[in-house]
C-alpha cells in the first residue's frame, strides 16, 4: 500500500496510520477502518459521528447460535434452513 496515493487509499476507507497495515495489527486496522466506514454512513444518513462506544465483539467472527435470532415459526421450512 506505500505506493497507492493517501486519497486512494481514503476513497476505500482505509486508515491513514501506516502502523495498522501490519498482519499482526489487522484486528486494529479491522476496527479503525470499521469507524471510518460508519462515520462514512452516518454522515451520509444525516447522523452524528460514530463514537466508537458500542459494545462490540473483539473478533470478526459471526454470533454463536445462541446468538442468533429466531425465526419466526411460521415461517415456511424452506425458508429456514
Amino acid at each position: 500500500m506505500a505506493g497507492i496515493a493517501p486519497e486512494r487509499l481514503a476513497e476505500q476507507w482505509i486508515p491513514d496510520d501506516p502502523e495498522l497495515r501490519s498482519l499482526d495489527r489487522f484486528p486494529e486496522f479491522l476496527a479503525a477502518r470499521r469507524h471510518l466506514m460508519a462515520n462514512a454512513l452516518n454522515r451520509l444518513l444525516g447522523l452524528p459521528d460514530h463514537t466508537g462506544q458500542a459494545v462490540r465483539q473483539e473478533i470478526d467472527e459471526p454470533p454463536a447460535d445462541e446468538e442468533v435470532i429466531a425465526e419466526e415459526a411460521d415461517a415456511p421450512a424452506a425458508a429456514r434452513s
